[in-house]
Formats: structure tokens, C-alpha cells, sequence
């Protein structure tokens, strides 16, 4: 059986949890790794900026890896998110994923940081190949459409040779493409399992394309997930839930793309989103902020062990 880790998604400040104390029951309850996403403007409830949150993390734990879900890599300058990249290596000790993506479901927020919404995705590629030259070259020389180096240099390097590994957010071929050319990690999000199979196959053929080795590539998947007394249950808590934070409704679709039900309902789906290939985890649950951090215990305690039995590595 293939090795499977899992991760928890900080709830954001109207959770009701402090980041230092989310980060300390996240590690006592036994997750894998620990991530913040990123929104800076115009979005549906507050967030924290993600990089200073995972220092936070970094700070705080011992052992889960921490990253970012996702950092909106066009609202960045490549240089500066390199630097932060590469502090974050540092402090976590080598634990640092730099989780990223493109965005564009809000123009506004670009509007509001500068940056072209429709060269979000062209621009996202400069960046990273930017980024990896100053994590892994003496000097930096970069021609582009968008940015250009004369012979830069950044010190210190990272602490992970060639860098914090990049893991590529996205479900459209361009993202499976960049996961392909540049990334060490996947993680889609709103995926069904026969959906995840398909990306993933398709993420391992751009791979091979592309010269690179598809098993150097770690299949992540962003997970909603609800845990209720029944299916029926939890699909109505989720589908509010998702409708507040993406202002449209979900009811006819929340069983295909939300983890459901009961724990062992939840175990079991689970474990398709495994035979599709996925081989880590990261939750957020879907429920009123209020119930967060009780829905996390409960994957921890009685979700997990269910799955972990098949899939421990040990």
C-alpha cells in the first residue's frame, strides 16, 4: 500500500483560533503538515498574509512540514518571494512547501496589487524560473517578457538544495503543464476521484515530456471535508459553507467534490482519492467557522486512524 501524509488548513481569523494555538493542536493531533492560503484584498472572509503565517508555523512546530495554500504567485515580485522562500527554509529547517498558483477568480484584487490579470499565468512561469535561479545559481542573469536580471545574486541559499520545494495549485491543462515544467508537488482542488485520475495521468505524460521524472512530483490534493452524523447531514452544512465562500449555490454538487458523512463514510472516500493517486491530503473543513477546529479533532481521532491502518509507510 502507498504511503499517504495529511494536512490541516489554518481556518483563518474568524475561526476563533489563534495561528500559535492552531499550529500547536494541528502537531499534538498528529497531521503531517500545517498551511495558510492567501488572499491580500476583496475576498469573501479575512486572511492573513501566508508567508508571515508560516513563519508563525515554523516557528511554533517541531515536525510537520508548513506551507503556503496557495500564495497567488502573479501578486508577487519573484525576487522578493524568493527571499521570503528561502528565510521560511531556513527558520523551518528544511520543512518549508511553497505552495502556488495563479488565481484570477477575483480581477479586483489584482487591480488593487498592480498586476495584469491576463498575464497571470505567462508571468507565473518567468517567476518561477526566476526564483529557482536565485536558489540555485552564483549569479542570476534573466531575459524575459516580464522580468530581467543582470547577473543578481542572493545569499544566503537555501537550505534545501535547489530550494524549497514548489508545489503548483491548479485543475487547467496550464497548470498541469506548469506542474510538469517546474514544480516538485500538485494539489487541485474541487476534484472528483475519476477527475484527480485523469489530472494525474495527464500531469505524469507533460512530465515525461517534459524530460523530468513524474515520481519526483508529490500528487497533493486541497480536500474539502465535512463529518456528520449522516451523508445527508453533512452535505448541508458543506453546501452552505461553500456557498458563502464562493457566492454560488453547490447543492447539486457538493456530494461529488466534499469528503461526507459519517467517519467511516469519510475513510472510504478517502481512499479513492488514494486509488486515484493522491498521496497527500491537506483538509479544510466545510461548517460554520465556530466548528472548525472541532471538525479537525474529529478527522484526527476518528477519520485518520481508518485510513492510516492501510496506508502508515510502516
Amino acid at each position: 500500500m502507498p504511503t499517504v501524509t495529511f494536512g490541516a488548513t489554518y481556518p483563518q481569523p474568524e475561526g476563533g483560533v489563534s495561528v500559535l494555538d492552531f499550529a500547536d493542536r494541528v502537531e499534538a493531533w498528529g497531521y503531517d503538515s500545517i498551511w495558510q492560503g492567501e488572499h491580500i484584498t476583496d475576498w469573501w472572509r479575512p486572511t492573513f498574509d501566508a508567508m508571515t503565517v508560516c513563519a508563525a508555523f515554523a516557528a511554533r512546530t517541531k515536525r510537520v512540514q508548513i506551507g503556503t495554500s496557495i500564495v497567488l504567485l502573479p501578486l508577487h515580485h519573484p525576487t522578493i518571494l524568493a527571499k521570503e522562500a528561502v528565510t521560511l527554509d531556513h527558520v523551518s529547517g528544511g520543512r518549508f512547501i511553497l505552495g502556488v498558483g495563479i488565481g484570477g477568480e477575483n480581477k479586483r484584487e489584482f487591480d488593487s496589487c498592480g498586476a495584469p490579470h491576463a498575464e497571470r499565468g505567462r508571468r507565473a512561469n518567468e517567476q518561477l524560473e526566476v526564483m529557482r535561479g536565485f536558489w540555485t545559481q552564483e549569479k542570476t542573469t534573466y531575459q524575459g517578457k516580464y522580468f530581467t536580471l543582470q547577473d543578481a545574486t542572493m545569499e544566503p541559499k537555501p537550505l534545501t538544495p535547489g530550494g524549497p520545494p514548489v508545489w503548483v495549485g491548479g485543475r487547467r491543462d496550464a497548470a498541469l503543464r506548469r506542474t510538469a515544467r517546474y514544480a516538485q508537488g500538485w494539489m487541485p482542488y474541487l476534484y472528483a476521484p475519476e477527475q484527480y485520475r485523469d489530472g494525474w495521468s495527464r500531469v505524469q505524460a507533460y512530465t515525461r515530456e517534459a524530460g523530468r521524472d513524474p515520481a519526483r512530483i508529490t500528487p497533493g490534493l486541497y480536500q474539502f471535508i465535512c463529518v456528520g452524523r449522516t451523508v445527508a447531514e453533512a452535505a448541508r452544512v458543506a453546501a452552505k459553507s461553500l456557498q458563502e465562500r464562493y457566492n454560488q449555490p453547490f447543492e447539486k454538487i457538493v456530494e461529488r467534490y466534499v469528503v461526507l458523512g459519517t467517519p467511516q463514510d469519510c475513510a472510504r472516500r478517502i481512499e479513492e482519492f488514494i486509488a486515484a493517486g493522491a498521496r497527500h491530503i491537506l483538509f479544510s473543513p466545510t461548517c460554520p467557522p465556530s466548528e472548525v477546529m472541532a471538525q479537525f479533532e474529529t478527522i484526527a481521532r476518528d477519520v485518520l486512524p481508518l485510513v492510516r491502518q492501510k496506508h502508515s509507510g510502516g
